[in-house]
């Protein structure tokens, strides 16, 4: 007997709550489930309509979006001084950015143990915050979680020759 394929099921998140890497990754695996040839059902071409659309939507949104919606820069300046409405943005993007470079560069340095390195306490202290947290904070805390990482990737490993 044939193997059924398997049913497309839409994530139960939405795109808003992932981070940039996250985002990424889900819509190329939206990408590919779309471009895949095979038969679906009714619900599940609505179903892949409908995460297509909500990717698009949010892709619209990081990219610059809608300047007249809650949550921009330019509604913000209508009852916010320019200085701070844009500047709370900008900042708002840094930390964005800050977040995804620690994650782009955990996933390559550990792969697999990269999540749970990036939730683990920074300096392995119990008081700290995640690693993710301080490194999206700011630069210095960018650059120290990437310090951190570094020393992990420079470690000589027991199955290298220099593991003595």
């Amino acid at each position: 007997m044939p193997k059924e394929p398997e049913k497309y099921r839409p994530i139960e998140r939405t795109f808003r709550t992932l981070d940039l890497t996250a985002f990424a990754r889900r819509c190329d695996e939206l990408s590919f489930a779309i471009r895949e040839r095979r038969p679906r059902s009714t619900e599940e071409r609505v179903a892949l309509a409908q995460e297509a659309a909500e990717a698009l939507t949010e892709a619209y949104l990081r990219l610059g979006g809608d300047t007249h919606k809650q949550g921009s820069p330019e509604a913000a300046a209508r009852v916010l001084p320019v200085s701070q409405a844009f500047g709370e943005w900008h900042e708002s993007l840094r930390r964005g950015m800050r977040s995804h470079t620690i994650h782009r560069a955990a996933a390559w340095a550990l792969r697999e143990r990269a999540e749970a390195w990036l939730r683990g306490r920074a300096n392995d202290e119990p008081a700290a915050f995640a690693r993710a947290v301080v490194a999206a904070d700011s630069d210095e805390g960018l650059q120290a979680m990437l310090q951190e990482l570094q020393a992990l990737v420079s470690a000589p490993t027991p199955a290298s020759p220099d593991a003595g």
